[in-house]
């Protein structure tokens, strides 16, 4: 499973703006602004890094270890039919 080249780069591309943005608080002299600028630019991109490559492998490895989804269906019953719910018929 990899990721799409679009995701990624909405993914990078949300990231870096947001990044920016927070990084923008360092430019104030008030040292509490400064601290909370440094810290959530640090701790975007972190997140960033996480979500382009901690996160991709860890599902990678997780559906290998998942049952084809039609074993898996079969093990609990079948998906259940649209509009079978109680709640979703209309009187």
């Amino acid at each position: 499973m990899t990721l799409p080249a679009s995701t990624a780069k909405g993914v990078a591309l949300a990231a870096l703006t947001t990044t920016v943005g927070f990084g923008s608080l360092m430019v104030s002299g008030d040292l509490g602004t400064f601290s909370l600028g440094l810290w959530a630019t640090v701790g975007s991109l972190s997140v960033l890094v996480s979500s382009l490559s901690f996160l991709p492998a860890l599902l990678h490895l997780v559906e290998k270890r998942l049952p084809p989804p039609n074993l898996f269906f079969s093990l609990w019953g079948s998906r259940p039919a649209p509009g079978s719910y109680a709640q979703d018929e209309t009187p």
